[in-house]
């Protein structure tokens, strides 16, 4: 059937009942991608109105009063036990992290470069900031996953580096554009002097086009805070991943998922945490673990934040885990939070139509601003090895 005659049948129908009922069943995908999901447009909805007051709640931090208030719930997430076969927790994960057992066959292609662990990072440089020891941490975690060669990793088909990324299908980029946080969002809470404290947006992975035989929905961003030290969940925090979920929800690819599995890297400082959300149909279910301190420590914490970048994405994304009990205006929210859920964020207009801003870039497996310094944020506890200059000066040939 045409386009142009399909459209046509449709006009006679008045709601959506009445419209199925002029169509045959050959139709049916089209009207999905026409009328659209009324499960999936209600959860994006949701998505929206709860971004929207978290965005109004002038405190940083989300205090204990707030996430009553709002349909968010909050659990801890343990890193170091998720792999136990008695824990129960792991069936409320989208992200099943690599093993240790075997994330130690894949060892750095140098053996010198055992010294690039977390076990030799020392004092930070004297006068760094908080941020930029973050933006470091935040470097040094990409580096190690898309970056580092490995051994027993084969290039892939497309030559691509033996890496981490390359062997569990995440692409990781710098760009928002085109899949990303939602552009709409994106300069307000990264580029905006209301945003306290200072986020930096530090790049975010997808899956490889192909890595999957059906395509998946998981998606997972890197940032860094200017902050020392914070244990409760910030509202930066919740922004970013609530931002990345609207960006997911406009991936035409992504249609027939209603589920968007979001894991988060916070750094700030000397400390990183890592953070998992997604909508079950009720609430904004986070699971967040505690801080990790990066200064030294006494188990690789860099590693174990590498496995959990390396993951396996797992878990039904294409239908709700409890039905859907609210409103398109979120009113199970409390009415009394003085929030403004219709207020919206410039977009581009176009002909007095309203369209997302689209920019094509060059997908590569490692961006150019990834390249790895010759010096960690951190004092090592002994001299450079030889393995780093030479990979110093490999990559200044790249």
């Amino acid at each position: 059937m045409k386009k142009s005659n399909f459209f046509t049948r449709l006009s006679f129908g008045s709601d959506r009942k009445s419209a199925e009922e002029t169509i045959d069943n050959s139709d049916r995908e089209s009207l999905e991608e026409v009328i659209g999901d009324p499960d999936r447009n209600l959860v994006e909805q949701t998505i929206e109105d709860l971004y929207q007051k978290i965005d109004n709640t002038s405190e940083s931090v989300l205090e204990d009063q707030h996430i009553t208030e709002l349909p968010i719930s909050i659990s801890e997430l343990d890193m170091t036990s998720q792999e136990s076969q008695n824990n129960t927790t792991e069936l409320l994960s989208f992200f099943k992290p690599m093993s240790d057992e075997v994330y130690n066959g894949y060892t750095i292609f140098e053996k010198d470069d055992a010294s690039e662990t977390i076990e030799t990072l020392g004092e930070p440089y004297p006068g760094l900031s908080t941020i930029a020891i973050a933006d470091g941490l935040s470097s040094d975690l990409a580096w190690f996953v898309n970056c580092a060669h490995r051994n027993e990793i084969p290039r892939d088909e497309y030559g691509f580096m033996s890496t981490l990324g390359s062997l569990t299908g995440w692409l990781f980029q710098h760009s928002l554009y085109d899949y990303g946080i939602d552009v709409n969002y994106f300069h307000h809470i990264f580029n905006s002097r209301k945003t306290i404290p200072e986020t930096r947006y530090q790049g975010h992975w997808r899956r490889f086009p192909n890595a999957d035989t059906e395509i998946k929905p998981h998606f997972m961003v890197t940032i860094s805070i200017d902050l020392k030290k914070e244990e409760k969940l910030l509202r930066v925090e919740a922004l970013a991943i609530l931002a990345a979920m609207k960006g997911c929800f406009q991936d035409r690819r992504l249609k027939k998922h209603v589920v968007f599995p979001i894991m988060l890297f916070s750094f700030m400082g000397e400390y990183g945490r890592v953070i998992q959300a997604y909508y079950d149909g009720q609430r904004f279910v986070i699971r967040k673990s505690r801080l990790f301190s990066f200064r030294n420590s006494t188990i690789t914490t860099l590693d174990l934040f590498v496995r959990y970048v390396a993951n396996t994405p797992i878990g039904n994304t294409k239908g709700l885990l409890k039905q859907i009990s609210t409103q398109p205006n979120c009113s199970e929210v409390d009415s009394n939070v003085e929030t403004d859920i219709r207020k919206e964020h410039p977009k581009i207009h176009t002909n007095d139509s309203p369209k997302r801003r689209s920019i094509k870039v060059l997908i590569t497996s490692v961006p150019p601003g990834l390249k790895r310094k010759r010096d960690s944020v951190f004092h090592r506890h002994k001299g450079p090895t030889d393995y780093t200059s030479k990979r110093a000066i490999a990559q200044e040939l790249m």
